[in-house]
């Protein structure tokens, strides 16, 4: 297996943690249509004897999940830069005014694969941590041939009540 493709698994799983810790649908794509991974909110519901089930319900969110190590990106105090390919940016702005928003997550890792995931009996930790971006309601194709240098908030931090704030937020 390719570094690369285990940063990418790990940033998945990550995605997944956080939306099946607040009960949302996990939906993958099984094509390369710059969609890795759809999440949707369900409505808690009891069937008749009173038993628990979700349905789902309301909008989806999709994800073009990356990963990157912090070498590959600009960190300030306020921002992470991060080159992202050119034909995925304007996935992102071919999706802006729809019903379905398509967003970017960007996982960074540590530079040292060994201090990727570290596991004890107590805990498990995966670093380094991931952030989402958005682009705003003016942003244009690109002409660029192989990247564009996105600017994300450090905001933007996907934290455990990620999913829940950004339905929340996009609802309203």
């Amino acid at each position: 297996m390719t570094t690369n493709l285990v940063k990418e698994l790990l940033s998945i799983h990550y995605i997944e943690i956080i939306a099946s810790r607040q009960k949302f649908h996990i939906f993958y794509s099984k094509t390369d249509d710059g969609v890795d991974m759809s999440i949707q909110p369900q409505k808690e519901s009891h069937d008749v004897s009173g038993k628990f089930h979700g349905l789902p319900h309301g909008r989806f969110l999709q994800i073009q999940m990356k990963s990157t190590t912090t070498k590959n990106i600009i960190e300030t105090d306020d921002f992470i830069k991060y080159d992202f390919r050119a034909k995925n940016f304007n996935d992102l702005v071919e999706r802006k005014d729809d019903i379905t928003p398509l967003i970017l997550i960007l996982f960074i890792f540590p530079e040292s694969e060994t201090e990727w995931v570290q596991i004890t009996q107590n805990e498990m930790t995966l670093r380094k941590c991931a952030y989402w971006y958005q682009v705003d309601k003016n942003a244009e194709m690109t002409k660029n041939k192989k990247t564009v240098t996105v600017k994300i908030p450090k905001t933007n931090f996907v934290d455990l009540d990620f999913f829940h704030n950004f339905f929340k937020s996009y609802n309203s």
